[in-house]
């Protein structure tokens, strides 16, 4: 399964920190091992912006992975109320199964044209 991240900025040469805080937020959040390539950019001419492939497992094995852990997950004492995680996390962007977007944080709108 893969999509396509399309990553636009004035400053040039911040990819390497893109391919980084995606991979490690992939894996430190959401236990996901995902591979990015970079199908277009600057440096090479071929867009005005970078263009990666990050593939990802299938939404049906992680469904499955993730079944195991709910048990142990039950009753943890670290969680929050809706309200607090979205003003905490004004960037965040939630998808459904089917990646449509379900809710953007507030900041959203500033980090895409």
């Amino acid at each position: 399964t893969s999509l396509e991240l399309h990553y636009r900025s004035q400053r040039p040469g911040l990819g390497s920190w893109v391919e980084g805080i995606v991979q490690g937020l992939a894996a430190d959040y959401l236990r996901l091992d995902v591979s990015m390539t970079l199908v277009a950019g600057r440096e090479a001419g071929t867009a005005d912006h970078e263009i990666w492939r990050v593939t990802y497992p299938s939404q049906t094995a992680v469904m499955e992975a993730r079944a195991k852990d709910a048990k142990a997950a039950e009753g943890a004492i670290y969680s929050m109320d809706a309200s607090t995680f979205y003003r905490l996390h004004p960037f965040h962007l939630l998808l459904d199964s089917e990646c449509r977007v379900l809710q953007a944080g507030r900041g959203g709108g500033r980090a895409a044209p």
